[in-house]
């Protein structure tokens, strides 16, 4: 949560003024993402160990809240998982006009009427998602209908105990229910149609940016496209960080087998690594943010311990100078080879 909150003070107060306009969206995900972040690691805090049951018991502060508050939990953090989706949406729909200098679109789509009917379809998606995901999860109530393996839960003696503790909560997902069937295959396939539609937008965003390079100074040019590919590395991440090894999971519950060892220490991993990336990459992919950011890291590492004697004389500006020189090399893009042959549309 610190790092989320570190890249909404920075996209704040370090975006250059031709960009403002984007830092809204930039600051929206971000949000959604800590949010996302501070419910799955503290009040969740899902514990995947027990492989009888397609869901986990919840050791996060939500267990002192009753039976029914990792349901609670989990509608929530896939009202933050919606919510974040379409704030990439919005923001591919952003950068696909401001390449094509289409300034009329542009006007209008930040135009505040217009971010409002925005935001009201996005909570109102997340929303929708949010209530889905909570009936769908079992109620304490239903537990002894649960089939596992073909088995009932109650053939579980351990499971069965920890469910039926008052002192226990669990997220649990009925797979023999078709209505759940349906649910799971539906959202993996609107799902894995969002990614195809959002890579193929990035990618011609970043082709007609090329073809528009005369358009932008050399500073404006890189900035488009370093945010164009931090958006494709955070089309990337809930993938590889949550819906692969998630869908792992479900599917080895489904088809009734079990991966040794999968379930607690890789799915866990990847979640704790997700908490991480996105800001990382805000920070590392962005050339404004990345130099703030070095730029701090050396001065306070450069800093003279209070202990020290006072003759002593501080490293130099010099080499702190030639560090952050160095660190920015390592992460800047290639420059552009076309000649600028027009002005500036934004600098």
């Amino acid at each position: 949560m610190l790092l989320q909150l570190y890249v909404i003070i920075l996209v704040k107060t370090q975006t250059p003024q031709a960009m403002k306009s984007y830092s809204w969206f930039l600051v929206q995900y971000t949000i959604w993402d800590m949010l996302f972040t501070a419910t799955l690691g503290f009040v969740l805090g899902p514990d995947f160990a027990a492989q009888e049951i397609a869901g986990a018991f919840v050791i996060g502060i939500a267990r002192y809240f009753g039976k029914n508050a990792g349901n609670i939990a989990l509608a929530f953090m896939t009202f933050c998982i919606s919510a974040m989706l379409t704030t990439l949406a919005e923001c591919l729909i952003y950068r696909m006009m401001i390449v094509r200098s289409n300034t009329d679109a542009l006007q209008t789509f930040l135009k505040p009427s217009t971010l409002v009917i925005v935001s009201i379809v996005t909570l109102t998606t997340a929303g929708s998602n949010a209530l889905t995901s909570y009936f769908l999860a079992m109620k304490p109530e239903d537990y002894p209908n649960l089939i596992s393996y073909g088995k009932k839960i109650s053939e579980y003696p351990l499971i069965w105990e920890k469910l039926q503790d008052d002192t226990s909560v669990a997220i649990v997902f009925d797979t023999y229910s078709t209505l759940n069937q349906m649910y799971f295959m539906s959202t993996a396939v609107l799902f894995f149609l969002y990614e195809v539609i959002s890579f193929a937008i990035a990618w011609s965003i970043l082709y007609t940016l090329r073809q528009n390079s005369q358009y932008f100074s050399v500073k404006t040019y890189k900035m488009h496209r370093q945010l164009t590919l931090l958006l494709i590395g955070q089309l990337l991440t809930p993938i590889m960080c949550i819906v692969l090894p998630m869908s792992i999971l479900l599917v080895s519950v489904l088809f009734n087998f079990r991966i040794a060892g999968w379930n607690n220490d890789v799915i866990m991993l990847t979640q704790a690594l997700y908490a991480s990336v996105n800001s990382l990459m805000t920070i590392l992919f962005v050339t404004p943010y990345r130099k703030y950011t070095f730029a701090k890291i050396i001065c306070w590492s450069n800093k003279p311990s209070r202990i020290q004697p006072a003759d002593h004389v501080p490293v130099s500006n010099i080499s702190s100078i030639v560090t952050i020189a160095r660190l920015n090399q390592m992460f800047t893009s290639h420059p552009i080879t076309e000649p600028i042959r027009g002005l500036s549309l934004r600098d």
